[in-house]
């Protein structure tokens, strides 16, 4: 497999996120305004920037910007319109992400409690149009270190901190569902630095430091049955492996690797195991992901690379 950047993205201003919409569109936040990048025209699109009295929470996967009444603390979503659901008064809130359809969206909230300290605790919340808020049962005294949501399956992946495993629910009913069996006690000597979920749902990749052995990993999960040994795909030692995301085909995962503040792209294919390409160095905490079976990296503040595959032998 090799890999050349072909396109180059560049926002006027420094990019606070970045999203895609199918095979064909880049949407970066910037500011309280979003810009969309058609991939095929490679024209940008500005978007109107958020009304007066609210603020750009987020902008969820489907390119749906999320807002926030400060005065009457109300979650809104300019797509469809109209209030969500109110929350509580001083609540530090953050977009974790819509599932389901437009106006379902997950929420953690982080909540002083306790006197006089105001320890802060932190938990989910699903909001929904029509109904009340409904807080997930776990709560947490640190901000969770990864999670993300699986829209077809309405499940929210979780993980807190090592040495805790990985949690999941069932965003409709609110119930825990169990995934780590298939680690058995050995997610006690792994710290699991982050996770995805194939597009099909049957796979779950982890990247994580093996704490024994002193060296980053990437390892595929059975979703459906959790007892299959979990496999090793990748054992490397550049670094401790986070963020991965699987390719629309299923065939390829990209992670960041190397030290925190320059992280390498990797990019390892299932069919060929032993062997994975770096890509390039990215901008820290900027966005990696995938546009059809173009990757998109984040190099720097403003600018996004579209890297494609070239050929599937090195030349």
């Amino acid at each position: 497999m090799r890999w050349k950047a072909t396109e180059s993205l560049v926002a006027e201003a420094p990019i606070d996120r970045a999203v895609t919409q199918g095979d064909f569109a880049v949407v970066a936040q910037i500011e309280h305004d979003l810009l969309a990048f058609d991939c095929a025209s490679r024209r940008p699109e500005r978007r109107p920037s958020v009304q007066a009295g609210s603020q750009l929470l987020a902008v969820a996967a489907n390119g749906q910007r999320v807002l926030f009444d400060n005065a009457g603390n109300v979650v809104r979503t300019d797509g469809e319109g109209g209030e969500i659901s109110s929350l509580p008064l001083g609540a530090d809130v953050e977009l974790v992400e819509c599932y389901g359809s437009r106006s379902a969206l997950v929420l953690l909230v982080a909540e002083s409690v306790g006197e006089p300290l105001g320890v802060p605790q932190f938990s989910f919340v699903v909001c929904e149009n029509g109904s009340d808020p409904k807080r997930l049962p776990q709560t947490w005294q640190r901000r969770p270190a990864w999670w993300f949501v699986d829209s077809a399956s309405m499940r929210l992946y979780v993980y807190g901190e090592q040495p805790s495993p990985p949690l999941a629910f069932d965003l409709p009913s609110g119930e825990p569902v169990e995934i780590a069996r298939g680690f058995g006690q050995r997610w006690r000597r792994l710290e699991l630095t982050g996770a995805a979920l194939r597009d099909d749902g049957a796979l779950l990749a982890f990247t994580l430091w093996n704490l024994e052995q002193r060296v980053g990993e990437v390892r595929l999960a059975p979703v459906d049955e959790p007892r299959n040994k979990v496999a090793v795909i990748l054992s490397s030692s550049d670094g401790c492996p986070r963020s991965p995301c699987w390719a629309p085909d299923g065939q390829s995962i990209a992670f960041r690797a190397g030290a925190a503040e320059s992280p390498l792209v990797v990019c390892v294919e299932l069919a060929a195991q032993s062997t994975c390409e770096r890509l390039t160095t990215m901008q820290p905490d900027g966005a990696l992901l995938w546009c059809g079976a173009r990757l998109v990296v984040q190099t720097s503040e403003r600018t996004l690379e579209l890297f494609e595959r070239t050929s599937t032998e090195p030349s």
